[in-house]
């Protein structure tokens, strides 16, 4: 008999957070390959370039769901015995091969080529590589008080605050109940907004909001306290009444943060009001979102809209997606730079579309292969590390 779908089994696989991921991804994607790009003065590519630009929030959409999924592992596996060798190692599979590929690709192999451009493309992250091999480019970027020229190196921030939460949310997990962890996740959303505001109120860089592990630990808790309501951590057991405020702040939350968008003629993270109380709204939306995706049967207009193959597709090669679409945009710029090409109608929005397609398909090229010559072999070595069986019993609270 075929399992309904809006009620899977406890730690089952929910095909929807696969169409989450994907779309992720792709708000990324969209915002750094339309960034190679500059609108023409109409209020047409005006409105499509400050709408791709809000792409940056899909990183905070894959908190949300990071925050959700490790915790609902972490809380229904703290009775193993193996709990912190298997989960550490089940990451270290899943995460390290690729990541360090990648920096032993940018910073040892590319200076070796003698390719000026390359060269040029390496000079400034160079000296900092040690904080990127530690997982620590956030904190260099907060220190920096801006981003790398090159968008390789600043993708790792994120990776590094996941690396960081998984250093120290597994002990958090272990010795608190239930009830005291829901408890430090609503503090953690809360404390995390005072303290950006703090930022902003200081006249520190929007940098150091964006990128450091205790102003963006909001997106991490909010999945985190989702997990943790879903009694015990069992996926898609949300209750009726969590569903109905699910519903309600998914239709508030957007009020808000069109207003910023129209505000500031963009969802711009370089506004104080974005980075702190933006970030805040966006927590709460994905969050929603999780909810009702979760909730919600294929039949539904959301079911649809997520849970779809392309976006499935996407959010499989998700990892490699978001390390390698910046190679592959620069790869696709040497034969196609949107800058460089005819306005069409006086429009720059169809030559940058070009681009995106043409920088999307080299990204899925390098992720499929990533994904069938090295991350799929990894990942069967986690079977010598079961994360063991779902509690029996409640937990405690």
């Amino acid at each position: 008999m075929q399992q309904d779908q809006t009620k899977p089994a406890p730690g089952s696989h929910i095909s929807i957070l696969d169409g989450i991921r994907g779309l992720a991804v792709a708000l990324v994607m969209v915002h750094h390959f339309f960034a190679a790009s500059m609108p023409a003065d109409t209020g047409f590519d005006r409105a499509v370039f400050g709408i791709a630009h809000t792409g940056w929030c899909g990183v905070d959409m894959f908190f949300v769901l990071s925050g959700y999924l490790i915790t609902g592992i972490l809380f229904r596996t703290k009775d193993n015995a193996h709990y912190f060798r298997s989960f550490y190692a089940r990451r270290t599979v899943r995460i390290f091969p690729l990541y360090y590929v990648t920096l032993f690709i940018f910073f040892v192999v590319m200076p070796r080529t003698g390719h000026p451009e390359l060269l040029d493309y390496v000079k400034d992250s160079q000296p900092d590589q040690a904080w990127f091999w530690a997982y620590l480019t956030n904190i260099r970027i907060a220190m920096r008080g801006s981003f790398y020229p090159e968008l390789i190196p600043n993708l790792t921030w994120s990776l590094a605050i996941e690396e960081q939460f998984y250093l120290v949310w597994p002990l958090v997990v272990l010795l608190c109940s239930r009830r005291t962890l829901m408890r430090i996740c609503v503090v953690l959303i809360v404390g995390a907004l005072a303290l950006r505001t703090s930022f902003a109120l200081s006249g520190a860089s929007y940098v150091v909001s964006y990128v450091l592990t205790p102003a963006r630990i909001d997106c991490l808790a909010m999945g985190a306290f989702l997990a943790l309501v879903t009694h015990g951590g069992r996926l898609g057991r949300f209750s009726p009444q969590m569903v109905v405020w699910a519903r309600r702040i998914l239709l508030a939350m957007p009020v808000f943060i069109i207003w910023l968008a129209l505000r500031e003629g963009a969802l711009n993270q370089r506004e104080a009001l974005t980075y702190t109380l933006g970030f805040s709204s966006i927590a709460c939306f994905y969050g929603a979102l999780l909810v009702l995706c979760i909730s919600t049967g294929p039949e539904t207009f959301l079911g649809r809209a997520v849970d779809n193959t392309f976006l499935r597709m996407l959010g499989k090669y998700s990892y490699a997606l978001y390390l390698c679409h910046g190679p592959a945009g620069t790869a696709v710029r040497l034969f196609y730079h949107p800058r460089h090409q005819p306005l069409y109608f006086g429009s720059s929005v169809l030559r940058t579309l070009i681009y995106v397609g043409l920088a999307s398909l080299a990204s899925l090229a390098i992720a499929f292969l990533s994904w069938h010559l090295m991350e799929k072999h990894f990942l069967k070595l986690k079977r010598f590390f079961p994360s063991g069986k779902p509690r029996g019993k409640p937990a405690a609270s």
